[in-house]
């Protein structure tokens, strides 16, 4: 077994069970697991725990951890989905379900279930309905489910035939709603993805500059993009998490960047990159190569690229 942890996470969010199939939904649509609780509850350790925010005498779900959400239901297990926990916690609000704020762990990659696997020992480990389950891999029956969730993540991660098949498009019937999906990030996480940002800058920008090559920053009006490499004419800009939106919101400015650019012979863009935390998932990986754009990911002390125009190994 590897040195990370496994854990457990109910669909059951604010245990109110008329909304577990939004909750559900969601889970699939956004690659994440959420709690209820809060990571500043004083009276409830799940919340901080689930956040990664608890004393360092208890564990609490990290980087690199296994989640699976989970339940018993109708004394049955009923399956979500499970998958690797990326980046650090975030506050939103889903304001079709709850006008109360959550916390989010991002899953990446993720794998969409629907059905207990048969033989896995699942409804063994889902006995006290938890919001927030750790499994020991020293037990005998939590190993089980340990080693079948880490046999899941690697035919997920690895690639193959299954994995290179272009994303599965469809049309369904608009969500009767009262309100649209709205996600709400709070001030604190805002801030913290900016240091995560401001940091994969800096680390490649010293990273370059051992090469001879220099970043800086360039201002079309009022906008401001992350780097910019002359030499190269490559335009870059960093997000701290690999999140869809993370990246959807890199790829609009880009493209609004190097559009600026070509009132400006000094500043024109001929490549462009995204630089992250970690290598993004295979889908996202062809979807911007598709647009001509590359990435930039920090990797034991050396920064890869989908291009060796933007790469320091």
């Amino acid at each position: 077994m590897s040195e990370r942890q496994y854990w457990i996470v109910s669909p059951n969010v604010k245990d109110k069970s008329k909304t577990v199939p939004g909750w559900i939904e969601i889970s699939r649509r956004f690659h994440a697991a959420f709690m209820g609780y809060g990571p500043n509850r004083t009276d409830h350790i799940l919340g901080r725990k689930f956040a990664g925010e608890q004393p360092p005498h208890i564990p609490g779900v990290l980087r690199n951890d296994i989640i699976l959400i989970a339940r018993r239901h109708n004394w049955r297990p009923q399956i979500v989905g499970l998958g690797v926990v990326r980046g650090e916690f975030e506050r939103m609000t889903f304001y079709n379900l709850s006008s109360e704020t959550v916390t989010v762990r991002n899953l990446n990659p993720f794998k969409s279930m629907d059905k207990p696997p048969p033989g896995v020992p699942l409804i063994e480990v889902l006995q006290h309905p938890q919001a927030l389950i750790q499994l020991h891999p020293k037990i005998r029956i939590h190993r089980r489910v340990c080693e079948w969730m880490e046999g899941q993540i690697a035919d997920r991660d690895k690639p193959s035939a299954k994995e290179e098949k272009d994303v599965q498009s469809s049309l369904a019937d608009l969500p009767k709603l009262g309100r649209p999906w709205f996600l709400v990030r709070k001030v604190r996480q805002n801030i913290k993805a900016e240091k995560i940002e401001a940091k994969l800058v800096e680390n490649y920008k010293q990273a370059l500059s051992e090469f001879g090559r220099k970043l800086e920053v360039a201002r079309y009006g009022r906008l401001r993009c992350d780097a910019y490499e002359r030499k190269g004419r490559n335009l870059i800009e960093a997000k701290g998490s690999t999140g869809r939106e993370f990246i959807r919101m890199a790829v609009g400015q880009l493209l609004d960047y190097a559009f600026q650019a070509k009132a400006n012979p000094q500043l024109r863009v001929e490549h462009k990159a995204i630089l992250i935390p970690q290598k993004p998932s295979v889908d996202i990986l062809k979807w911007l190569a598709s647009l001509g754009i590359h990435v930039i990911w920090p990797n034991k002390g050396v920064f890869l690229s989908t291009s060796s125009l933007f790469a320091t190994d």
